[in-house]
């Protein structure tokens, strides 16, 4: 059965469900997959980045380069540091061994197609991700920073908390500390094994008067982990009862440790 939070009228008669839905789907019969925690994730980025037998290649202009490759590096393990005005006009390839790209940038900027990396790190900056399919170990958020995912991310993207992750692009896992945004404008993610939400997280919902929002599809397990639930309402004039499905997932875990709204007249009751 659907987990409704249902959210009563203080000073008029409207109310708003939200359900998650279970989707159909062999991964419900599947166990919980544990993902890496926030520290373990980036412990292990982390390791990669301080090992002095590391490589370390800074892009500080806009590197372009033949048939299409703006960037392309050897067998060697390797960190590409895009940092002041660096800029890949073509795709960066890590080459061989195992490889990370960070991105250090305070204006933020777009990543397209990268080749034969590891590791995402975004650590300053707003950044949109296009890439098609590459992170095999995933992609860290660090504080303070944001991405927009529209690409393929193939390993777990874990939100640091005070760093936001948005868009409709797909990622291997989802574990979120920070803030996780899904609105029409930048859609809501797929993820194609497990989402976790800590207690510290916030999920940011956006709802429409007409009743139309964007749904988290999720084929494994999604833990809420008693993260707030915030219900952003577009400007409208609502019916009495709408439902809006936030998450459809194999399997769904735990609740909402706390619901807020900016609906006027409304006062949340969460079950």
């Amino acid at each position: 059965m659907p987990i409704r939070h249902t959210f009563r009228p203080h000073y008029m008669a409207l109310a708003i469900s939200l359900a998650l839905g279970h989707a159909a789907s062999a991964n419900a019969q599947q166990p919980t997959t544990i993902l890496p925690s926030l520290a373990d994730h980036m412990a292990r980025i982390e390791t990669l980045i301080n090992d002095p037998v590391t490589i370390k290649t800074p892009v500080i202009k806009t590197e372009s380069g033949s048939d299409g490759v703006a960037l392309k590096l050897g067998d060697s393990n390797d960190l590409v540091t895009v940092s002041r005005r660096g800029r890949f006009n073509g795709v960066v390839d890590g080459g061989g061994g195992t490889n990370a790209l960070q991105l250090d940038v305070v204006s933020g900027g777009e990543l397209g197609e990268s080749r034969n990396f590891n590791y995402l790190h975004v650590n300053r900056g707003e950044w949109t991700l296009t890439g098609t399919g590459d992170f095999s170990e995933g992609a860290i958020v660090k504080e303070k920073a944001a991405l927009t995912n529209r690409g393929h991310i193939f390993g777990q993207v874990s939100v640091d908390k005070k760093a936001t992750f948005r868009g409709n692009g797909q990622v291997g896992h989802l574990l979120v500390a920070g803030r996780l945004e899904v609105n029409a404008m930048h859609g809501a993610p797929r993820v194609s094994g497990n989402l976790e939400l800590q207690n510290t997280a916030e999920l940011a919902h956006e709802v429409n008067a007409d009743g139309r929002s964007e749904t988290i599809q999720v084929d494994g397990t999604a833990k809420l982990g008693n993260a707030t639930l915030k219900i952003v309402a577009v400007p409208g004039e609502y019916p009495l009862s709408s439902q809006y499905t936030i998450i459809k997932a194999g399997k769904i875990e735990g609740e909402f440790g706390k619901v807020l709204n900016d609906l006027a007249f409304m006062a949340p009751d969460f079950k």
